[in-house]
């Protein structure tokens, strides 16, 4: 499904396969604002939910993470009426042809950007505390750094 999770799996490059399955949008009722309250209404919700969803599915647009970053699709979203057999047959292409897969990697990869995040963060930290280290040293003129 859409969200944060293909977001997380785009981001370490893990190729998917995103799931629509529209023969069941009336049991999704999670959207937020105004559409999320008529769906959630009691007695009409369940129409609501349909009708909300029919709409968003409909408008022939891209719904994983990293198919939005890209502007095109990168991952398959199969949207619609879907069968086990159906969903088994696109992963079987997938299996049966390894460098499609790694193609798809090499996409996920370059759409989410340059790694190492995490270490910029604690080097501009880790300068902050030097920095604050040396002002507090300039100012304790005795040289006392234990306090």
């Amino acid at each position: 499904t859409v969200g944060a999770n293909t977001a997380q799996l785009g981001a370490l490059a893990v190729p998917m396969i995103v799931l629509l399955p529209t023969q069941h949008l009336d049991a999704m009722r999670n959207w937020d604002g105004v559409p999320g309250l008529l769906a959630r209404l009691p007695l009409v919700g369940k129409q609501f939910a349909r009708l909300i969803n029919h709409l968003i599915v409909s408008q022939d647009r891209l719904f994983a993470w990293p198919n939005l970053w890209a502007g095109k699709e990168i991952v398959p979203e199969l949207v619609g009426h879907l069968t086990p057999s159906g969903v088994a047959e696109k992963l079987a292409i997938w299996l049966d042809q390894p460098e499609q897969l790694e193609q798809v990697r090499q996409q996920l990869q370059q759409v989410r950007g340059k790694s190492g995040a995490a270490i910029a963060v604690c080097e501009i930290i880790a300068q902050q505390l030097g920095e604050q280290r040396q002002s507090f040293l300039k100012v304790n003129k005795s040289g006392d750094s234990d306090r």
